[in-house]
């Protein structure tokens, strides 16, 4: 068994393809980094809908591939700028397969609800982590000004039983919140006693911030995934030209601490009105392989 992780940038509508060295028995999909915007020809707008969807293809061989779906838009013909970007992550088993591992990606949670996924054991977990890999918030028939979004998910369990829980909003100052608000999931549970051959630590960061993973002496590769976003107008209601989140530099090692250069939760409507940093943020999933 091998653990092999790629990163790849991909805009709306088109394929990521991830090519390992060795044959894929199990992979999951998340999110590094999305940039979401209407592009610099335009000028901010109101919001009707955001959404992210990475829908995993099929693997063959050590090829892994995912179609890239992304929205942004209003109730009045504006869109979502071609040059909007996701950084996808795929996390892969190779070679040789691991039962007592599971990675799996689960889609279309509802905010406050839970999706049930079957663990590879019942007790002597080593890692039980959650990701987000998309997200859907949006107005059933309007669209509005915006003080606050954000997206996440967390995984709980009792013996073999697991449930990825969701949460995620969209709202103004007036009252008005969105009729549809969903996010998919990847999970990465192992039981494997010799360790799954990776390490997961949890960091919440608006800015930079570096990890130690004390268990281990040195690290090959380091990647990190968005378990949660959230951004927030610290002035009210604004109109918005992009919103972003995630990992803007990618990590750097340093023998077994990871440096996150540059990781937040951005939005501004272009004109001044930036997301407040004391109230944005996200949180990451840093993986790393020795």
């Amino acid at each position: 068994m091998g653990i092999e992780i790629q990163l790849q940038g991909v805009q709306p509508g088109q394929i990521a393809t991830f090519t390992f060295q060795n044959p894929v028995q199990a992979f999951v999909l998340g999110m590094n980094e999305f940039l979401l915007s209407y592009g610099n020809g335009n000028s901010a707008n109101y919001i009707e809908e955001l959404q992210i969807k990475v829908l995993p293809g099929q693997s063959m061989g050590n090829v892994v591939t995912a179609l890239i779906e992304a929205q942004m838009h209003d109730g009045s013909g504006h869109t979502i700028d071609p040059a909007s970007f996701v950084d996808v992550v795929c996390i892969a088993i190779t070679d040789t397969a691991d039962p007592q591992t599971l990675l799996t990606n689960v889609s279309g949670i509802s905010n406050n609800a839970t999706a049930p996924i079957d663990l590879p054991a019942s007790s002597g977990f080593r890692v039980v982590e959650s990701f987000l890999s998309g997200f859907t918030l949006q107005y059933s028939s309007a669209d509005h000004e915006v003080l606050h979004a954000d997206a996440g998910c967390g995984i709980t369990y009792q013996q073999s039983n697991g449930s990825i829980w969701a949460s995620a909003h969209l709202y103004d100052s007036s009252g008005n919140q969105i009729n549809t608000a969903l996010i998919d999931a990847g999970a990465v549970v192992s039981a494997n006693p010799a360790g799954p051959g990776f390490f997961m630590q949890e960091v919440t960061v608006q800015g930079s911030t570096s990890v130690k993973f004390n268990s281990m002496k040195s690290i090959s590769v380091a990647r990190a995934v968005l378990k949660s976003w959230r951004v927030q107008y610290g002035n009210g209601n604004h109109y918005v030209h992009t919103i972003t989140a995630g990992t803007y530099v990618q990590p750097t090692i340093n023998d077994n601490i990871v440096t996150l250069p540059e990781s937040r939760a951005g939005m501004t409507d272009g004109a001044g009105n930036n997301q407040d940093d004391s109230i944005s943020n996200v949180t990451l999933i840093v993986i790393a392989v020795p």
